[in-house]
């Protein structure tokens, strides 16, 4: 799963960020900034590394990655 809506979501509110604010910021519309925080869409590598920057590591890049399930045989 990947959890970079809920952090940024989390994040946003913690800061009182605006997502108009958030968009100019990062440098993308703020269409782009609704489907990520939707999960219908993930930043591309230079918006999310912004972001991380911008929240000071709260949205890291990694949180828009789905993580890899452990299947029972890698865990052996």
């Amino acid at each position: 799963m990947i959890e970079g809506p809920k952090k940024l979501k989390k994040w946003m509110r913690s800061v009182g960020s605006s997502q108009t604010g958030l968009a100019v910021a990062l440098d993308i519309s703020r269409g782009s900034l609704v489907n990520y925080l939707r999960g219908a869409a993930t930043p591309g590598l230079g918006p999310a590394v912004r972001l991380e920057r911008l929240s000071n590591g709260a949205v890291p890049v990694e949180a828009w990655v789905e993580k890899e399930r452990e299947t029972k045989e890698e865990a052996r």
